[in-house]
């Protein structure tokens, strides 16, 4: 009743006999393949797999069992003609001197064929014939499966005849004996239900047979469906599976491997599995399952994740020496995890990102929490089509994530451009984004393509895009809409594909609520929006950015000297309103100004640096005004600068924010 590992087993056969050229072998394999599919309801790929064996030559030996197969194809496909003419075929290549347990599954498809077309005296006569072919062959269970052909043949007809109850009471009393599961299930199935409660419940076949109603209990598959549905994720998922499968088991590792190429762990449960999991390596090679062998230790078994007609992974188990379990059962509750699982691992397997090169990240550095959110970020951002909004204050490294975005993207291998908005007049930012024609305004004496053609295929890269001026808005809202730029002075619209990716230190919702940026641009820009976090809040990061900054501006002025730790834990206690870009500045001030050799430690730091980073007396009204100065100077960063907007963002006036400035001694700018 294994019929998917007896597939698996088919398959492999089918390859080995092509590999010695065994002719008879591949049809073999063949049949037995079509067998274990039509257990599994797939006709279709049954019928495919059977037609090799149908137009083999008439000394093949199994000739007969093929025709046979393909009548009960045809019969559970509703194609009643179909199904007695195969039949025919059958019965016609068995008299002609075949094997007696031949004949007698020629006459089981042809009294089944005969049974769906309602020729009851049809049926009792192939029975009886196959019935003393059976007898012939020796072969009980094949006269059993016959007088169940029988049975729903009478039923068909008049299910309370006394000859109807005679023959269900003769087969309900076989079903007590230990039979074949798939046997089992094929006579029960005839039987009334009434007669046979008991021997209902003793039948527990893995596979449901095709044509029967009584599919088998599955808990654990429901307990693992289950699970896998109330986790909050695909990898959530996964992991509840695997430790649940763990547990059931009794199992003291268990660990789902993907497939080729390069069989990576994907979940893990219980210990730690040491050294190489070659069972679930068999099974991904071979595609059938693997029990657990009590001669092994330590004991091992494996069951394949399919996905359609692809091993996407195996799930395997390990005990320890000694363990009493009960193969079935490791069996069954396998296979229920790999069907749990397949569908959650499958996403995984596809949506798997590759390692990101370190060269990638350009001086995108840090090890911090911040940082790895703002990676990962970057990454998803970078596989997606749509247009970016990276927001952060000045000095954060915007650029910096724009330029990685593209690097990781699809479009690494064309052109980066990069404009700053607010560095150019408005009345020369159309000519620079959109390009111009000779004479189009004074100075045009040749014609120009504009960036959005030079960054054709690539990354337009638009810094400051809050300080775009209302015309350019809206030109720049058309190309978006449209794809489709226009040269300055030139009615000729050009075809453009790339990709924007806008940076901001401004809350462009906030700026759209003013009326100073386009709504429906900021909609259009606001896709996948990056938050860059200031450097304040990335205080782990200061250390590795200060070695990598001091590095190169003491490479540059030919300095040998080393930061001290002390330097180091000093920088990391200021709160850098203007960023990454402030403390790049400081090191290359400190390289030029600081001795050559030596050690630099935290007096050799500028003064603002010294004077926010020297030690206080404990007082709270110390603390309170450091806490107020740190405050107030994240509030100008976030501002750019704008007084205005700043006393906005806390809460008091311009004049107010003023006599805060010169209390706190902070310096305007």
């Amino acid at each position: 009743g294994r019929a998917v590992e007896a597939e698996a087993a088919m398959r492999s056969a089918a390859v080995a006999a092509r590999a010695v050229n065994d002719a008879n072998g591949v049809l073999a394999a063949q049949l037995g393949l079509a067998r274990a599919l039509y257990y599994q309801n797939r006709l279709g790929e049954a019928t495919v797999a059977v037609a090799p064996v149908l137009e083999a030559s008439a000394e093949c030996p199994d000739h007969v069992n093929g025709w046979a197969l393909s009548s009960h194809l045809r019969r559970k496909e509703d194609d009643i003609g179909g199904a007695l003419r195969a039949a025919r075929e059958a019965v016609a290549r068995a008299t002609s001197g075949a094997a007696p347990q031949h004949r007698a599954t020629a006459h089981r498809a042809m009294a089944a064929a005969l049974a769906a077309a309602g020729d009851l005296p049809g049926v009792r006569i192939h029975v009886q014939e196959g019935i003393a072919a059976a007898a012939e062959a020796r072969l009980p269970l094949a006269a059993l499966r016959l007088r169940a052909v029988l049975l729903e043949a009478l039923r068909a007809t008049s299910p309370d005849q006394p000859e109807a109850r005679q023959l269900a009471g003769r087969l309900s009393i076989a079903l007590k004996r230990r039979l074949p599961r798939l046997v089992a299930v094929e006579i029960a199935s005839a039987c009334d239900p009434a007669l046979i409660t008991g021997a209902r419940q003793r039948i527990a076949a893995p596979c449901v047979l095709a044509g029967s109603n009584w599919p088998p209990p599955l808990p654990e598959l429901e307990h693992l469906l289950d699970v896998c549905h109330r986790a909050a994720d695909d990898r959530a998922a996964i992991d509840a599976v695997c430790r649940a499968v763990c547990d059931a088991l009794q199992a003291a590792s268990a660990v789902i491997i993907g497939g080729a190429p390069d069989h990576r762990v994907i979940a893990a449960a219980g210990r730690a599995w040491h050294g190489p999991a070659s069972v679930a390596t068999r099974v991904l090679g071979s595609g059938a399952s693997v029990g657990p062998d009590r001669t092994a230790a330590p004991m091992e078994a494996a069951e394949p994740v399919r996905c359609g007609d692809h091993i996407l992974a195996a799930l395997a188990c390990r005990w320890v020496a000694g363990s009493d379990i009960e193969s079935a059962r490791v069996t069954r509750v396998l296979r229920a995890g790999a069907l749990a699982a397949a569908s959650s691992i499958r996403s995984i397997l596809e949506s798997a990102v590759p390692e990101v090169p370190a060269s990638a990240w350009g001086e995108l550095l840090g090890g911090s929490p911040a940082a790895s959110v703002l990676r990962d970020a970057v990454v998803r951002a970078a596989r997606a089509p749509f247009p970016v909004l990276i927001e952060g204050e000045s000095g954060s490294g915007k650029e910096l994530v724009a330029r990685a975005i593209h690097r990781l993207g699809p479009r690494r291998d064309r052109r980066f451009c990069a404009i700053n908005c607010a560095a150019i007049a408005d009345e020369l930012i159309e000519a620079e984004l959109f390009g111009h024609v000779r004479g189009a305004f004074t100075g045009a004496v040749a014609e120009r393509a504009g960036l959005f053609e030079e960054a054709d295929g690539g990354t337009l890269f638009l810094d400051e895009i809050g300080e775009l001026s209302a015309r350019a808005q809206a030109k720049l809202l058309r190309v978006l809409q449209d794809g489709e730029v226009r040269r300055v002075g030139e009615n000729l619209p050009r075809r453009v594909d790339a990709r924007v990716v806008a940076a901001t230190n401004r809350r462009l919702d906030e700026e759209a609520a003013a009326g100073r940026f386009r709504t429906d641009l900021r909609f259009r820009l606001d896709v996948i929006r990056i938050e860059v976090p200031p450097l304040r809040e990335r205080v782990p990061d200061i250390p590795i950015l200060a070695a990598r900054f001091w590095s190169d501006a003491a490479a540059r002025v030919g300095s040998r000297a080393t930061l001290a730790p002390e330097a180091l834990g000093a920088l990391s206690r200021y709160d850098w309103p203007g960023n990454v870009r402030e403390l790049q500045n400081v090191i290359a001030s400190m390289a030029v100004q600081s001795p050559r050799r030596g050690r630099i430690g935290s007096a050799d730091l500028p003064a603002r640096l010294a004077h926010a980073t020297a030690p206080t007396d404990g007082s709270f009204d110390t603390a309170r005004e450091e806490f107020e100065r740190r405050f107030v100077r994240a509030a100008m960063a976030r501002a750019g600068g704008r007084r205005g907007r700043a006393a906005a963002d806390l809460g008091v006036s311009r004049q107010g924010l003023a006599k805060m400035l010169r209390r706190l001694n902070i310096e305007p700018a």
